[in-house]
């Protein structure tokens, strides 16, 4: 047994669970589940008795952990999600940054600790949620020790990098080096962190990786043959199991793990707490651009990733 909800286009008003927003390309909400319709033409949404969703001819979207190749409102990938979340989407979240740059500032919405654009002139703000940076002096800088007291942890972020770059840009960089906080220049080397970048260069063909470095576990590294070099805004996860593993996660496909046995948040001095600056001075900067970036307070499921993904950047 199927109810048919509507027919839904871009700017469309729509009820969620009692509350009217405005309908996007992209996503809405219908009886807690994610669906998407097409831009450009009315799309009726299907709810099964199931209470999943899909279009008039029963396009569902991906499964959790599955990959789309379509893109929405300009976020790569797509499509409804069949499948439970463990806990509420917004569940452990503990920080979510987001960029529509009044005064420079990067507030934090959630866990009220804001950042900042480094220098003011180094990146751009569209007015619309997404920062740009010069690839050459700027960075955010958040506040030290926002890894303080976290043992599973997960980082979300919604990126592009359109024009590529150089080996080891940091998508973020949390930790410290052997000159300690906010040192000059290039002066600096990394000595214990947690990074994302969308390149890594130790061996040729080696792009979107992470990378975690403490004294007890030395570097440890995950690197993947997966390039974000594109127009796409891409999702970008690094699930921390403390002491385990850590997951790497694009656009909700887990692309990658690698044991950590014995490595902890905890012994990590993160003084240095970035978006788009490395531990290591000689790295360049990032030269992509930032639509959100989160923190939890867990290693989020797999399902749970699929539905942050669906939702975009703009929603819990």
């Amino acid at each position: 047994m199927c109810t048919k909800i509507c027919s839904l286009c871009s700017g469309d008003r729509v009820s969620c669970s009692g509350h009217w927003r405005r309908f996007s390309p992209r996503v809405i909400l219908a009886a807690g589940i994610v669906a998407l319709s097409a831009c450009g033409s009315k799309t009726d949404l299907i709810i099964g008795s199931d209470g999943h969703a899909s279009d008039a001819a029963g396009q569902a979207g991906v499964s959790a952990g599955g990959a789309a190749s379509a893109g929405f409102g300009g976020i790569a990938g797509g499509g409804g999600v069949s499948c439970t979340p463990v806990g509420d989407p917004a569940l452990g979240l503990a920080h979510r940054y987001s960029f529509d740059g009044l005064g420079g500032s990067v507030p934090d919405s959630v866990g009220g600790e804001p950042g900042m654009l480094v220098p003011p002139t180094g990146g751009t703000f569209d007015g619309q949620g997404t920062l740009s940076l010069d690839g050459s002096t700027g960075y955010v800088d958040l506040p030290n020790h926002l890894l303080q007291g976290l043992g599973d942890a997960t980082f979300m972020v919604w990126t592009s990098w359109p024009k590529g770059g150089s080996g080891f840009e940091r998508i973020f960089d949390f930790g410290t080096g052997n000159l300690g906080e906010n040192p000059p220049g290039n002066s600096a080397a990394g000595t214990n962190y947690l990074m994302a970048t969308p390149f890594t260069d130790r061996a040729a063909s080696k792009y979107l990786g992470t990378e975690f470095r403490t004294p007890s576990t030395g570097i440890i590294q995950l690197s993947t043959p997966i390039s974000i070099k594109d127009p796409m805004v891409h999702q970008v996860c690094v699930v921390f199991h403390s002491e385990l593993e850590i997951d790497l996660y694009l656009d909700a496909k887990r692309v990658g793990s690698v044991p950590i046995v014995g490595g902890k948040l905890a012994d990590i001095d993160d003084v240095n707490d970035w978006l788009g600056r490395s531990q290591t001075g000689l790295d360049n900067r990032y030269t992509g651009t930032y639509s959100e970036f989160r923190i939890y307070k867990r290693a989020l499921d797999d399902c749970t990733i699929a539905t942050a993904r669906a939702l975009g950047p703009d929603a819990l």
